[in-house]
């Protein structure tokens, strides 16, 4: 181990974001290196541990007295090369007025006070927020490169491709959660493959293990994700309501896990496709919950439009259930099409209606996928094999 890398900070890491939350919890438990969070709250998430340290920002004056920044703050007045950097960094702040530099400033206080070797940014996109903090302390720096903010922020604002590019030209090592995203970058922009590697998700599948089922006639679907366009869970409910319609002989019901603020317009196509008494909306589930209903679904489905690499699917391949899904980036690397689920291009809506009938139609096909679904996983996704990895990456990075 690289005797000078001693401290880890990461950034964006919130409530919302389950997926890292669980590498954070796993990597902790490893004692190469101190781990800390830069935080806007401390209870907002649910990974408060003797091992994971908080630098939290600062947003208020109660704040700054409360939180011992003030004690923090005397310490940098009474260090010359602290005040010496809060010099530099005001100095290389591109920001329009002097206010908002001492306000960015004031806010990441805490951050004067740590000895940061790596940053290792949970969205690549938040680098240009600290490039002023990562250059003044010459910060060796990671960045995440997860889907959406890659592939469909830019068709929203055509500024989001030329900083996106920026960033990638300064992080030292840009971490993509999927061979397919880094394809994606690697087409549309111009990237490095000496700085570039591949590093999945991972998950726990000691926790997300399947549960024997009794037998049931009911077959119960399960899909899990913001309520958001490009979840297109629209395309879905169009796809439930003729599966419905071709097996009246059987009961099927839809289990659907998601939070977002288009929540009315989910609940105006169940409304409109007659379809309130088959899809249910459960709202936001924490992971027990989560396992709790996966425990109890048949096939999961994803006919998301855009991904990273879906940890929802992830998750459902993992307890052991056959995935029927769009084709979107990552769903190849999680889903031997034809043999744990089936991955259906975007404009074949029949197809995607006969695989699912072929699945509701065959239970020894159904159980036949979704053991071999799991077998995937434990090879390829297992998070202690992944922060093995990734413990890896950093001490690479900081030898160099």
């Amino acid at each position: 181990m690289n005797n000078n890398l001693k401290n880890i900070l990461y950034i964006g890491v919130n409530s919302s974001t389950t997926f890292i939350q669980r590498t954070i919890k796993e990597i902790k438990k490893h004692k190469d290196f101190n781990y800390y969070i830069l935080v806007d709250d401390y209870n907002h998430l649910n990974i408060i541990s003797d091992d994971i340290r908080y630098i939290k920002k600062i947003s208020s004056l109660k704040d700054f007295l409360s939180s011992g920044t003030f004690f923090n703050f005397i310490k940098i007045l009474l260090s010359i090369n602290s005040l010496i950097k809060l010099k530099k960094a005001f100095q290389s702040m591109e920001y329009s007025s002097s206010i908002d530099k001492i306000k960015i400033i004031f806010k990441n206080l805490n951050l004067f006070c740590i000895d940061i070797q790596i940053v290792h940014f949970q969205w690549f996109n938040h680098y240009k927020d600290y490039d002023w903090y990562i250059n003044i302390n010459k910060i060796k720096t990671i960045g995440n490169v997860r889907g959406s903010m890659l592939t469909v922020a830019p068709f929203k604002n055509q500024k989001d491709f030329i900083s996106n590019q920026n960033i990638f030209n300064k992080l030292d090592r840009i971490h993509f959660v999927s061979a397919s995203i880094k394809e994606y970058a690697f087409l549309n922009y111009d990237m490095d493959e000496n700085r570039s590697f591949v590093h999945y998700n991972g998950i726990d599948t000691d926790f997300f293990k399947p549960k024997i089922n009794v037998e049931s006639k009911k077959i119960t679907l399960t899909m899990n994700g913001g309520f958001e366009w490009r979840k297109n869970f629209s395309f879905a409910f169009y796809i439930i309501k003729q599966l419905i319609s071709i097996n009246r002989d059987k009961e099927i019901f839809i289990i659907v896990i998601g939070y977002g603020e288009d929540i009315w317009k989910l609940n105006f196509f169940i409304e409109r496709l007659m379809l309130s008494k088959n899809i249910k909306l459960l709202g936001r589930l924490n992971e027990d919950q989560v396992l709790e209903e996966l425990q109890k679904t048949d096939i999961f489905i994803s006919t998301s439009h855009a991904e990273g690499l879906s940890n929802s699917v992830m998750e459902a391949a993992s307890v052991g259930i056959p995935c029927v899904v769009l084709n979107c980036e990552g769903m190849d690397e999680l889903i031997i099409n034809g043999e744990t689920g089936f991955i259906i291009n975007t404009n074949e809506i029949t197809t995607f209606l006969d695989k699912l009938n072929q699945l509701i139609n065959n239970l020894e096909l159904r159980l036949k996928m979704g053991h071999q679904a799991r077998l995937h996983i434990l090879e390829k996704f297992k998070i202690s094999d992944q922060i093995h990895e990734l413990l890896t990456s950093y001490k690479t990075i900081s030898s160099k």
